[in-house]
């Protein structure tokens, strides 16, 4: 958890850049092309992922400014 904050300030303001940073996950195979539930693993960017979500949940709880 310690790199949540260098890396949280980082993609705020710098935004996410996929080629410098990529999110490398995989998908357990069940022959078909469906992916169940729970099923999706981080190889590596666990932290990144987590930090992307948590942004674009605070963003969508922010309540607008009425003018």
């Amino acid at each position: 958890m310690a790199t949540v904050v260098p890396h949280f300030k980082n993609i705020l303001y710098r935004n996410f850049d996929p080629y410098r940073e990529p999110l490398c996950i995989r998908f357990v195979s069940q022959g078909d092309r469906t992916i169940p539930s729970f099923s999706v693993r981080y190889v590596d960017g666990f932290c990144k992922g987590l930090i992307c979500q948590a942004i674009a949940a605070i963003v969508d709880k922010l309540e607008p400014r009425l003018r």
